[in-house]
Protein backbone atom coordinates (compact mmCIF):
# COMPACT_ATOMS: atom_id res chain seq x y z
CA UNK A 1 0.00 0.00 0.00
CA UNK A 2 0.66 3.72 -0.40
CA UNK A 3 0.28 6.41 1.75
CA UNK A 4 0.39 9.86 1.51
CA UNK A 5 3.06 11.84 3.92
CA UNK A 6 0.57 13.88 5.22
CA UNK A 7 -2.12 11.85 5.99
CA UNK A 8 -2.58 10.12 9.83
CA UNK A 9 -1.19 6.52 9.00
CA UNK A 10 -3.96 5.12 11.00
CA UNK A 11 -6.60 6.24 9.54
CA UNK A 12 -5.35 5.27 6.01
CA UNK A 13 -4.96 2.34 7.33
CA UNK A 14 -8.06 1.68 8.31
CA UNK A 15 -9.32 3.17 5.20
CA UNK A 16 -7.23 1.04 2.78
CA UNK A 17 -8.07 -2.36 4.61
CA UNK A 18 -11.94 -1.27 4.17
CA UNK A 19 -11.41 -1.24 0.64
CA UNK A 20 -9.50 -4.44 1.05
CA UNK A 21 -12.20 -6.03 3.01
CA UNK A 22 -14.85 -5.06 0.80
CA UNK A 23 -13.22 -6.10 -2.45
CA UNK A 24 -13.73 -10.02 -0.69
CA UNK A 25 -17.50 -9.33 -0.47
CA UNK A 26 -19.24 -11.54 -2.41
CA UNK A 27 -22.84 -11.20 -1.00
CA UNK A 28 -22.35 -8.12 1.01
CA UNK A 29 -21.77 -6.09 -1.78
CA UNK A 30 -24.95 -6.74 -3.16
CA UNK A 31 -26.80 -5.86 0.11
CA UNK A 32 -24.43 -3.90 1.79
CA UNK A 33 -26.49 -0.25 0.28
CA UNK A 34 -27.88 2.67 1.87
CA UNK A 35 -29.02 2.51 5.42
CA UNK A 36 -30.73 5.47 7.90
CA UNK A 37 -29.66 6.78 11.24
CA UNK A 38 -26.00 7.46 12.47
CA UNK A 39 -24.74 3.76 11.23
CA UNK A 40 -21.17 4.55 12.32
CA UNK A 41 -22.37 5.43 16.12
CA UNK A 42 -25.68 3.79 16.95
CA UNK A 43 -25.92 0.58 18.24
CA UNK A 44 -29.19 0.03 16.58
CA UNK A 45 -29.99 1.21 12.96
CA UNK A 46 -33.95 2.44 12.97
CA UNK A 47 -35.77 1.97 9.63
CA UNK A 48 -39.32 2.51 8.28
CA UNK A 49 -41.74 -0.32 6.72
CA UNK A 50 -44.03 1.84 5.66
CA UNK A 51 -47.65 1.15 5.11
CA UNK A 52 -48.96 3.75 2.20
CA UNK A 53 -52.21 3.00 2.67
CA UNK A 54 -52.97 3.76 -0.92
CA UNK A 55 -55.87 2.63 -2.69
CA UNK A 56 -57.81 3.44 -6.19
CA UNK A 57 -61.54 3.80 -6.83
CA UNK A 58 -63.60 4.24 -9.57
CA UNK A 59 -66.70 6.64 -8.56
CA UNK A 60 -69.43 7.43 -10.40
CA UNK A 61 -69.56 10.88 -12.01
CA UNK A 62 -69.53 13.76 -9.28
CA UNK A 63 -69.30 11.57 -6.71
CA UNK A 64 -68.41 13.32 -3.76
CA UNK A 65 -64.88 12.88 -2.08
CA UNK A 66 -64.69 10.53 0.90
CA UNK A 67 -62.02 10.78 4.18
CA UNK A 68 -58.59 10.44 2.97
CA UNK A 69 -56.52 7.23 3.94
CA UNK A 70 -54.08 7.95 6.55
CA UNK A 71 -50.81 6.33 5.86
CA UNK A 72 -48.86 4.58 8.84
CA UNK A 73 -45.21 2.78 9.04
CA UNK A 74 -43.73 0.00 11.77
CA UNK A 75 -40.29 0.46 13.06
CA UNK A 76 -37.55 -2.00 11.67
CA UNK A 77 -34.46 -1.99 13.99
CA UNK A 78 -30.81 -3.35 12.85
CA UNK A 79 -28.86 -4.53 15.57
CA UNK A 80 -25.66 -3.18 14.96
CA UNK A 81 -23.60 -4.86 17.67
CA UNK A 82 -22.64 -7.61 15.71
CA UNK A 83 -18.91 -7.99 15.63
CA UNK A 84 -16.55 -9.98 13.27
CA UNK A 85 -12.97 -10.06 14.50
CA UNK A 86 -9.37 -11.33 13.13
CA UNK A 87 -6.32 -11.69 15.46
CA UNK A 88 -2.61 -12.39 14.02
CA UNK A 89 0.97 -12.45 15.27
CA UNK A 90 3.77 -12.81 13.34
CA UNK A 91 7.48 -12.84 14.59
CA UNK A 92 9.92 -11.25 11.74
CA UNK A 93 12.85 -13.56 11.22
CA UNK A 94 14.07 -11.57 8.12
CA UNK A 95 15.12 -8.06 8.39
CA UNK A 96 15.40 -7.47 4.87
CA UNK A 97 12.42 -5.05 4.76
CA UNK A 98 10.78 -5.74 1.12
CA UNK A 99 10.30 -9.62 2.48
CA UNK A 100 9.55 -8.61 5.88
CA UNK A 101 6.90 -5.86 4.09
CA UNK A 102 6.01 -8.51 1.21
CA UNK A 103 4.59 -11.24 4.16
CA UNK A 104 2.60 -8.89 6.01
CA UNK A 105 0.93 -8.05 2.59
CA UNK A 106 0.17 -11.32 1.85
CA UNK A 107 -0.57 -12.10 5.87
CA UNK A 108 -3.36 -8.80 5.77
CA UNK A 109 -5.07 -10.20 2.84
CA UNK A 110 -5.31 -13.82 4.19
CA UNK A 111 -6.87 -12.00 7.16
CA UNK A 112 -9.18 -9.55 4.90
CA UNK A 113 -10.28 -13.08 3.05
CA UNK A 114 -11.17 -14.86 6.35
CA UNK A 115 -13.03 -12.20 8.21
CA UNK A 116 -15.00 -11.53 4.46
CA UNK A 117 -15.86 -15.19 4.96
CA UNK A 118 -17.04 -15.28 7.98
CA UNK A 119 -19.26 -12.18 7.76
CA UNK A 120 -20.89 -13.36 4.44
CA UNK A 121 -21.28 -17.03 6.39
CA UNK A 122 -23.56 -15.18 9.35
CA UNK A 123 -25.13 -12.83 6.36
CA UNK A 124 -26.53 -16.10 4.75
CA UNK A 125 -27.02 -18.45 8.08
CA UNK A 126 -29.64 -14.98 9.04
CA UNK A 127 -31.34 -15.30 5.56
CA UNK A 128 -31.35 -18.99 5.86
CA UNK A 129 -33.00 -18.88 9.45
CA UNK A 130 -35.93 -16.19 8.72
CA UNK A 131 -39.03 -17.48 8.89
CA UNK A 132 -41.31 -18.47 5.95
CA UNK A 133 -44.87 -17.79 6.63
CA UNK A 134 -47.84 -14.82 5.76
CA UNK A 135 -47.41 -13.11 8.96
CA UNK A 136 -46.74 -9.32 8.98
CA UNK A 137 -45.05 -9.40 11.97
CA UNK A 138 -42.82 -12.01 11.38
CA UNK A 139 -38.57 -11.21 10.89
CA UNK A 140 -38.85 -7.87 12.74
CA UNK A 141 -41.71 -6.68 11.63
CA UNK A 142 -40.67 -6.58 7.08
CA UNK A 143 -42.94 -9.96 6.97
CA UNK A 144 -42.16 -13.95 6.62
CA UNK A 145 -40.21 -14.63 3.29
CA UNK A 146 -41.33 -17.33 0.22
CA UNK A 147 -39.72 -20.65 0.69
CA UNK A 148 -40.63 -22.93 -2.26
CA UNK A 149 -39.52 -26.66 -1.65
CA UNK A 150 -38.53 -29.23 -3.85
CA UNK A 151 -39.34 -32.80 -2.55
CA UNK A 152 -38.75 -36.47 -4.55
CA UNK A 153 -38.43 -38.50 -1.81
CA UNK A 154 -35.50 -41.27 -2.00
CA UNK A 155 -35.25 -41.42 -5.67
CA UNK A 156 -35.19 -37.59 -6.75
CA UNK A 157 -32.49 -34.54 -5.43
CA UNK A 158 -28.95 -33.93 -4.89
CA UNK A 159 -26.76 -36.36 -2.91
CA UNK A 160 -25.94 -35.46 0.21
CA UNK A 161 -22.60 -33.82 0.21
CA UNK A 162 -21.69 -34.00 -3.31
CA UNK A 163 -24.43 -32.00 -4.50
CA UNK A 164 -24.67 -34.40 -7.69
CA UNK A 165 -27.93 -35.09 -9.07
CA UNK A 166 -29.52 -38.97 -7.75
CA UNK A 167 -30.69 -41.59 -9.84
CA UNK A 168 -30.83 -42.37 -13.36
CA UNK A 169 -30.79 -40.04 -16.21
CA UNK A 170 -34.39 -39.19 -16.29
CA UNK A 171 -34.40 -38.22 -12.10
CA UNK A 172 -31.02 -36.47 -12.41
CA UNK A 173 -32.81 -34.39 -15.11
CA UNK A 174 -35.69 -33.80 -12.91
CA UNK A 175 -33.65 -32.69 -10.11
CA UNK A 176 -31.32 -30.17 -12.45
CA UNK A 177 -35.59 -28.99 -13.57
CA UNK A 178 -35.81 -27.80 -9.98
CA UNK A 179 -32.95 -25.29 -10.48
CA UNK A 180 -34.74 -23.89 -13.89
CA UNK A 181 -38.09 -23.47 -11.99
CA UNK A 182 -36.94 -21.83 -9.13
CA UNK A 183 -35.42 -19.44 -10.90
CA UNK A 184 -38.29 -18.71 -13.65
CA UNK A 185 -41.05 -18.95 -10.32
CA UNK A 186 -38.84 -16.76 -8.53
CA UNK A 187 -38.75 -13.93 -11.27
CA UNK A 188 -42.19 -14.48 -11.32
CA UNK A 189 -42.90 -13.50 -8.05
CA UNK A 190 -40.13 -10.84 -7.71
CA UNK A 191 -41.81 -9.14 -10.51
CA UNK A 192 -45.07 -8.67 -8.80
CA UNK A 193 -43.70 -7.88 -5.51
CA UNK A 194 -44.81 -4.47 -4.01
CA UNK A 195 -41.28 -3.38 -4.75
CA UNK A 196 -41.18 0.27 -2.29
CA UNK A 197 -40.86 3.65 -4.59
CA UNK A 198 -38.15 5.59 -4.83
CA UNK A 199 -38.07 8.65 -2.27
CA UNK A 200 -36.74 11.99 -3.42
CA UNK A 201 -32.77 11.06 -3.24
CA UNK A 202 -33.42 8.26 -5.21
CA UNK A 203 -32.82 5.39 -3.20
CA UNK A 204 -34.44 2.86 -0.58
CA UNK A 205 -33.13 0.87 3.05
CA UNK A 206 -31.06 -1.98 1.15
CA UNK A 207 -30.27 -0.19 -2.16
CA UNK A 208 -32.13 1.09 -5.40
CA UNK A 209 -35.86 0.42 -5.48
CA UNK A 210 -36.19 -3.15 -7.02
CA UNK A 211 -32.75 -3.46 -7.79
CA UNK A 212 -30.65 -5.68 -9.84
CA UNK A 213 -32.32 -9.82 -8.89
CA UNK A 214 -29.07 -11.93 -7.61
CA UNK A 215 -29.39 -15.74 -6.52
CA UNK A 216 -27.17 -17.08 -4.44
CA UNK A 217 -25.93 -21.07 -4.85
CA UNK A 218 -24.05 -23.64 -3.61
CA UNK A 219 -20.97 -24.15 -5.88
CA UNK A 220 -22.27 -28.12 -6.35
CA UNK A 221 -25.49 -26.91 -7.07
CA UNK A 222 -24.11 -24.76 -9.74
CA UNK A 223 -21.06 -27.45 -10.71
CA UNK A 224 -23.18 -30.59 -10.56
CA UNK A 225 -26.87 -28.76 -11.24
CA UNK A 226 -27.20 -25.69 -13.58
CA UNK A 227 -23.96 -26.00 -15.46
CA UNK A 228 -25.13 -29.45 -17.00
CA UNK A 229 -28.55 -28.09 -18.17
CA UNK A 230 -26.50 -24.95 -19.89
CA UNK A 231 -24.23 -26.97 -21.68
CA UNK A 232 -26.90 -29.09 -23.13
CA UNK A 233 -28.55 -26.01 -24.35
CA UNK A 234 -25.66 -25.02 -26.16
CA UNK A 235 -24.49 -22.34 -23.17
CA UNK A 236 -21.87 -22.32 -20.94
CA UNK A 237 -21.20 -19.96 -18.38
CA UNK A 238 -18.16 -20.85 -17.02
CA UNK A 239 -17.09 -19.29 -20.25
CA UNK A 240 -18.46 -15.89 -19.85
CA UNK A 241 -17.80 -15.94 -16.43
CA UNK A 242 -14.21 -16.31 -16.67
CA UNK A 243 -14.47 -13.64 -19.25
CA UNK A 244 -15.64 -10.62 -16.60
CA UNK A 245 -12.84 -12.04 -14.48
CA UNK A 246 -10.21 -11.56 -16.30
CA UNK A 247 -11.32 -7.88 -16.85
CA UNK A 248 -11.60 -7.88 -12.47
CA UNK A 249 -15.65 -6.65 -12.97
CA UNK A 250 -17.55 -8.66 -10.62
CA UNK A 251 -14.83 -11.34 -9.26
CA UNK A 252 -14.47 -15.31 -9.00
CA UNK A 253 -17.53 -15.93 -7.46
CA UNK A 254 -19.98 -14.11 -10.50
CA UNK A 255 -21.44 -16.96 -12.32
CA UNK A 256 -23.01 -15.20 -15.02
CA UNK A 257 -26.78 -13.80 -15.59
CA UNK A 258 -30.06 -16.35 -16.80
CA UNK A 259 -33.42 -15.93 -16.50
CA UNK A 260 -32.38 -11.79 -15.11
CA UNK A 261 -30.36 -12.88 -12.09
CA UNK A 262 -27.39 -12.17 -12.14
CA UNK A 263 -25.76 -15.68 -10.44
CA UNK A 264 -23.35 -15.75 -7.26
CA UNK A 265 -22.17 -19.42 -6.46
CA UNK A 266 -20.79 -19.43 -2.69
CA UNK A 267 -19.36 -21.43 0.09
CA UNK A 268 -21.49 -19.51 2.66
CA UNK A 269 -24.43 -21.70 1.73
CA UNK A 270 -23.84 -24.90 3.34
CA UNK A 271 -23.69 -28.44 2.03
CA UNK A 272 -26.50 -30.74 3.05
CA UNK A 273 -24.63 -33.43 5.00
CA UNK A 274 -27.25 -35.72 5.29
CA UNK A 275 -30.27 -37.01 3.16
CA UNK A 276 -32.47 -35.42 5.93
CA UNK A 277 -30.81 -32.00 5.45
CA UNK A 278 -31.97 -29.89 2.72
CA UNK A 279 -29.72 -27.96 -0.39
CA UNK A 280 -30.76 -24.21 -0.25
CA UNK A 281 -31.05 -21.42 -2.75
CA UNK A 282 -31.38 -17.93 -2.05
CA UNK A 283 -33.10 -15.68 -4.56
CA UNK A 284 -33.88 -11.92 -3.88
CA UNK A 285 -33.48 -7.94 -4.60
CA UNK A 286 -31.13 -5.60 -3.21
CA UNK A 287 -33.73 -4.28 -0.97
CA UNK A 288 -34.43 -7.33 0.91
CA UNK A 289 -31.60 -7.46 3.31
CA UNK A 290 -30.02 -4.38 4.65
CA UNK A 291 -26.38 -4.92 5.99
CA UNK A 292 -25.13 -1.95 7.15
CA UNK A 293 -21.29 -1.95 7.92
CA UNK A 294 -18.83 0.20 9.77
CA UNK A 295 -15.56 0.59 8.69
CA UNK A 296 -12.61 -2.08 9.75
CA UNK A 297 -10.82 -0.71 12.58
CA UNK A 298 -7.38 -1.86 12.66
CA UNK A 299 -4.60 -1.96 14.97
CA UNK A 300 -0.65 -2.75 14.07
CA UNK A 301 2.56 -2.96 16.34
CA UNK A 302 5.49 -2.50 14.05
CA UNK A 303 8.86 -3.97 14.73
CA UNK A 304 11.41 -1.04 15.08
CA UNK A 305 14.56 -3.02 14.54
CA UNK A 306 15.93 -6.22 15.87
CA UNK A 307 14.59 -9.13 13.80
CA UNK A 308 13.06 -10.65 17.54
CA UNK A 309 10.44 -8.42 17.01
CA UNK A 310 6.92 -9.11 16.52
CA UNK A 311 3.93 -7.55 13.99
CA UNK A 312 1.05 -7.65 15.52
CA UNK A 313 -2.40 -7.52 13.27
CA UNK A 314 -5.72 -6.83 15.08
CA UNK A 315 -9.09 -6.23 12.36
CA UNK A 316 -12.66 -5.82 13.48
CA UNK A 317 -15.67 -4.91 12.10
CA UNK A 318 -19.07 -4.00 13.17
CA UNK A 319 -22.23 -4.75 11.42
CA UNK A 320 -25.74 -5.63 11.28
CA UNK A 321 -28.21 -7.19 8.68
CA UNK A 322 -32.18 -7.41 8.87
CA UNK A 323 -34.76 -8.34 6.69
CA UNK A 324 -36.12 -5.09 5.14
CA UNK A 325 -39.07 -6.27 2.52
CA UNK A 326 -39.85 -10.11 2.57
CA UNK A 327 -41.91 -9.29 -0.83
CA UNK A 328 -37.68 -9.52 -2.22
CA UNK A 329 -36.53 -12.39 -0.67
CA UNK A 330 -37.23 -16.15 -1.78
CA UNK A 331 -35.95 -19.56 -0.23
CA UNK A 332 -35.26 -22.26 -2.29
CA UNK A 333 -35.53 -26.08 -0.33
CA UNK A 334 -34.45 -28.73 -2.41
CA UNK A 335 -34.78 -32.38 -1.27
CA UNK A 336 -31.50 -34.09 -0.79
CA UNK A 337 -31.46 -37.74 -1.81
CA UNK A 338 -29.74 -40.78 -2.09
CA UNK A 339 -31.77 -44.04 -2.45
CA UNK A 340 -32.04 -45.20 0.71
Amino acid sequence: MAFATDTNFLQRWSAETTVAFLRNLTIGRRVNRTWDAEVMNAEKVSVQNPNYNVSVTTPSRKAVWGTPNEPGATKIDIDMDQIARVENMLWVEDEVENVVRDYRSRLQTVSMSSIAKAYEDNLVAYMLALTASSKAADNGNAGGIVEIAQAGGNSVGFQPTSGKPFGTAAQQAEAQQWIIDFLTDSKVMLNRADVPQQDAAGSVIGGNAGGNFWCYMPVELYAYGLAPWLEAKGLSLDFTAQVIQNVGVFGSAFAGNLRGFDLFVTNALPRAATKAASWNMLAGTDAAVAAPMRAVRNYITEPQNASAERFEFRHTVTYGRQLINSKLLIRAKFNAADGT
